[in-house]
């Protein structure tokens, strides 16, 4: 009788065991599902503060500026074509890396991103408009004033879709300038048959709409993280219940 009642007790500790190992596993399967989460969402919000850190948008007078540098050029302040160039580039680069966070495809245009030397690019025909100039044209300023032009249509067309999708998706967000066609509160962003002056001004209120864009992006990234750290902390609160049972 002793010996039987021994081996029940020794079954009885075995089950006991086997059910706490079990439960251990478990829990440790969901700590590696929560580690995973949090480490995408980490990352996701590197990338958020990243983006918000590296392109500053504000303006100095008639310029809006990113970086510092200026965009445009008036009669008084004739800016270097060096610097709106790499101004124009970075434009380029944060339009595509905007593009890119929130997993948005351009219909028409991509941005090619490439410093000094960026460029528009048609997504059907690969054809390519440079956003970028020179004091030295010569005899190809018309040529290049069209390439220009089309160059800078192509990239208000691709921040009107991005501006139309986070309306699509917000329907309180709404940017202080409209946009249609080659025009930005009104004013073309074209140079060619414009003056330096209204030139400047619609790109001015072009990298405003940009920076709201910008400020969208990184609230939105946010929310989504905080709704990843709620998920994380409900699974968490769920397992250590369970636990406790």
């Amino acid at each position: 009788k002793k010996l039987v009642k021994y081996e029940q007790r020794y079954w009885d500790h075995f089950g006991d065991i086997q059910a706490s190992i079990a439960s251990i596993a478990a829990l440790n399967d969901a700590c590696r599902v929560q580690t995973s989460n949090v480490q995408v969402t980490l990352e996701n919000l590197q990338k958020t503060h990243i983006i918000n850190d590296a392109f500053h948008i504000w303006h100095d007078g008639h310029f809006g500026t990113l970086n510092a540098l200026r965009l445009g050029r008036i009669p008084s302040q004739p800016v270097d074509w060096n610097e709106i160039n790499a101004s124009w580039g970075l434009a380029t680069l944060l339009l595509s890396t905007i593009a890119k966070t929130l997993d948005f495809k351009f219909s028409v245009f991509r941005p090619v991103p490439s410093g000094s030397s960026s460029r528009m690019e048609r997504k059907d025909n690969g054809n390519s408009y440079e956003l970028s100039g020179s004091s030295n044209f010569g005899l190809g300023q018309l040529f290049w004033y069209r390439r220009f032009d089309n160059g800078m249509v192509a990239f208000l067309t691709c921040l009107k879709e991005l501006s139309d999708y986070a309306e699509s998706v917000d329907k309180e967000f709404r940017l202080p300038h409209k946009m249609d066609k080659d025009r930005v509160g009104e004013l073309s962003v074209k140079i060619q048959f414009n003056n330096e002056e209204t030139w400047t001004k619609s790109l001015k209120y072009l990298l405003t709409n940009l920076k709201w864009i910008l400020a969208w992006t990184v609230k939105v990234k946010a929310e989504e993280t905080k709704r990843r750290f709620e998920v994380v902390n409900d699974i968490s609160q769920h397992n250590g219940n369970a636990n406790n049972i």
